[in-house]
C-alpha cells in the first residue's frame, strides 16, 4: 500500500499537479512584455515650389507590416499649396509643394502601428521655398538702380534725338523747331514711382513676410506701366519726327509700349524686348534688321570704338 502512494505522488509531480497558472515567467517570476514599437524619420530637406520631397521611415522592434497615418497638419502658407501623404508600402513621406508666394513651413505627426497593435508616433517640420519671388526681387533691384535714367527718360531722348539729327540733315525739321521743342515729364508720377521704389529694402520685407510675392509683382507691373505713361512726351516726339522723315526711319515704338526689364542686359526698356521690334533667336532676343540700330543707341559701350 505504502508503495502505491509513493508512485501516486511522483506521478503527480512529474505532471504538474499540486498547482500553478502554467503563464510565462522570467527566473524572477515577472510577465515578459516584447518591445515597443520605435519610429525614426531621415533627414527632410528644404522642399521648394511646385516639387515634391520624401523622407524614409525606419522601425524597430515592428511585428510584421507598419501602417502608417498622417495627422495634426500645420502649415503658414495656404493649405492648398502642400499635401502631406503617408506611404506604408515605401515607408516613407511625401510633402508635395504647388506655387508658393512666400517660404514656409509645414509641420506634422508620423503614426504608426504594426500588426500586433503596437504603435509610435514622431512629429516633423520641412521647410518650403519660393524661388519663383527671385527673378521678382531682381527685377526690382534692377528698376531701383536705373530709376534715375528711367525718369530722365534717357533712352527715349537717346533715340529722339538720334531721329532729330537725321531729320535736320534731311531737312525734314530744322535745328530751331528741334531745340524749341523741350519735353516736360509728370512730375505727380515721378513723385509716385520714387515713393514706390527708393529706398525700399524688398528683400528684407519679403524674409520678414510684411510683402509676399504677389504684392511684390504688383509694384513691378505698376512701377512698368506708370514709367509708360511717364514717358509717354518724349515718344509722342518719336513718333512725330519720323512721320517728318516720310518714312526713312521706322518709329522704334508706339506711343504706349510697355516697358520690359531684362537682367541679363540689365536694363529697362521700351525698345529692347519690344515683341513689334525684334524677337527670340537661339535663346537670345535681338532687334530686327529694321531696328537694328537702335542697340547702338540703347547699348552705346557695346561700340567697339568704346571697348577698353
Amino acid at each position: 500500500m505504502r508503495s502505491i502512494i509513493l508512485l501516486s505522488v511522483l506521478f503527480l509531480s512529474a505532471c504538474g499537479g499540486g498547482g500553478g497558472d502554467g503563464s510565462a515567467s522570467n527566473s524572477s517570476g515577472s510577465s515578459f512584455t516584447p518591445p515597443s514599437l520605435s519610429i525614426s524619420a531621415g533627414a527632410s530637406n528644404p522642399v521648394t515650389e511646385n516639387s515634391k520631397g520624401s523622407i524614409s521611415l525606419t522601425y524597430q522592434n515592428a511585428s510584421g507590416a507598419v501602417s502608417l497615418a498622417v495627422s495634426d497638419i500645420k502649415t503658414n502658407v495656404s493649405s492648398e499649396a502642400v499635401s502631406v501623404k503617408a506611404d506604408s508600402n515605401q515607408k516613407s513621406i511625401t510633402v508635395e509643394v504647388a506655387e508658393l508666394v512666400h517660404d514656409g513651413q509645414v509641420s506634422f505627426t508620423i503614426t504608426g502601428t504594426d500588426a500586433s497593435g503596437k504603435s509610435d508616433n514622431a512629429s516633423l517640420t520641412v521647410s518650403l521655398t519660393n524661388t519663383s519671388v527671385n527673378p521678382v526681387l531682381s527685377e526690382l533691384a534692377l528698376l531701383q538702380t536705373e530709376l534715375p535714367r528711367l525718369l530722365d527718360v534717357t533712352q527715349g531722348r537717346a533715340v529722339l534725338d538720334t531721329m532729330n539729327e537725321v531729320a535736320v540733315l534731311s531737312g525734314a525739321k530744322t535745328a530751331s523747331e528741334v531745340a524749341a521743342r523741350l519735353v516736360e515729364t509728370d512730375a505727380d508720377l515721378k513723385a509716385k514711382l520714387e515713393t514706390a521704389l527708393v529706398g525700399v529694402d524688398f528683400s528684407s520685407r519679403y524674409s520678414s513676410g510684411e510683402l509676399d510675392e504677389s504684392v511684390l509683382i504688383s509694384v513691378v507691373d505698376t512701377a512698368l506701366v506708370d514709367l509708360a505713361q511717364y514717358s509717354q512726351g518724349v515718344y509722342a516726339q518719336v513718333v512725330e519726327v519720323q512721320g517728318k522723315l516720310g518714312g526713312s526711319l521706322f518709329a522704334p515704338v508706339a506711343e504706349t509700349a510697355r516697358f520690359t526689364i531684362d537682367t541679363n542686359k540689365a536694363t529697362v526698356s521700351q525698345f529692347w524686348g519690344n515683341d513689334n521690334l525684334g524677337s527670340t533667336l537661339d535663346g537670345q532676343w535681338q532687334f530686327n534688321q529694321s531696328y537694328a540700330y537702335l542697340d547702338a543707341i540703347i547699348f552705346p559701350e557695346s561700340l567697339p570704338c568704346n571697348t577698353q
